[in-house]
């Protein structure tokens, strides 16, 4: 059996929560995300979004810095999948096109810091 080899640039850690969406309208789309690197996330959500949309979006993640506790990112992203998964939900991922270098920077220190707890715990 031949090994798989990671295609992705970025590493990905699997997240638990919600997000929501400013799809730059009115309208938040709530999603339940899955994973994240610093290209792009992916997640489920109950509304499709056509595949190559551009979107505006507003992502919430904990800071790893301990003088403060949430960090807000804002970054323009594609629509590279949407599939129907079930009958209530969409299958998504959204790639980061265009993301200010310190909010790239502070997601990857998320994902060390995740990565790093994982290690310590097992």
């Amino acid at each position: 059996m031949k090994a798989y080899r990671e295609r992705r640039k970025s590493p990905r850690i699997q997240v638990d929560g919600e997000m929501l969406l400013d799809v730059r309208s009115q309208d938040f789309i709530k999603a339940n995300t899955i994973n994240i690197s610093s290209s792009g996330i992916h997640f489920m959500s109950a509304v499709a979004i056509p595949l190559f949309r551009e979107l505006e979006i507003t992502l919430t993640i904990n800071h790893v810095s301990k003088n403060r506790n949430i960090e807000e990112i804002k970054c323009h992203s594609v629509v590279v999948r949407c599939e129907p998964k079930g009958s209530k939900w969409f299958d998504v991922a959204l790639f980061f096109i265009d993301i200010p270098k310190e909010s790239k920077m502070c997601i990857e220190k998320y994902i060390e810091h995740k990565v790093g707890a994982k290690k310590t715990v097992c």
